[in-house]
């Protein structure tokens, strides 16, 4: 089981993830892809992370300042992720947070925790979001509304909050050393029907 775990880590490793066009906005939209046409799609789990206030922080700090806390955070996050088996999406395609993506719940809430404490020691708390669901992968690209819920649930999150769907809380519940406060359904923009989501409990509070 861990030599099957492993070789599909490292397939996903091989891959280079791209939010898609709808939410990126990034360089190398359009670009033609050199990967293998023939990925095959399936499931993933997806987090999302925000810098909470970043026009606010930007205003109080200076643009220089920011940017160089900015990018040492990400670079923080990208490491935190990588560590916790992620692939972060690469590049700078989503403004103030990062993309990334995993295979298994309980290491995107691990990665998300990493996330928040390092967002929060260097000043710039983070908005969190996962969700999982069936994806479409074509050369570079992931696409599919999973990915659009994952963005959905981070928009709706409090400055150091990590919020998860009802479909990641499920799949980590028992895998997880974690908490889920539940807040109930909630609207999200551009999701035809409403999506439970749960908190995960800072470790202080749990």
């Amino acid at each position: 089981m861990g030599e099957g775990r492993s070789k599909r880590n490292g397939f996903w490793a091989r891959i280079r993830f791209l939010a898609e066009p709808v939410l990126s906005g990034g360089e190398g939209d359009g670009a033609p892809s050199k990967a293998d046409p023939k990925l095959p799609s399936g499931t993933a789990i997806i987090l999302f992370a925000d810098i909470a206030n970043s026009t606010g922080l930007t205003e109080e700090l200076g643009d220089a300042a920011f940017r160089a806390k900015e990018r040492d955070l990400d670079a923080s996050l990208r490491t935190a992720i990588t560590e916790s088996e992620g692939t972060p999406v690469e590049g700078k395609v989503l403004g103030d947070g990062v993309m990334a993506v995993f295979t298994s719940a309980r290491e995107a809430i691990d990665a998300a925790q990493r996330c928040r404490d390092l967002g929060n020691e260097a000043g710039l708390p983070l908005h969190l979001g996962i969700h999982a669901g069936d994806v479409v992968r074509e050369g570079n690209n992931v696409h599919g509304g999973a990915v659009q819920v994952a963005s959905r649930v981070q928009d709706i999150a409090a400055p150091g909050e990590i919020l998860v769907s009802g479909t990641v809380r499920d799949l980590a519940r028992t895998s997880a050393d974690v908490q889920f406060e539940d807040r109930g359904e909630r609207e999200l923009k551009g999701v035809s029907e409403p999506v439970r989501v749960w908190a995960v409990a800072h470790p202080s509070d749990a």
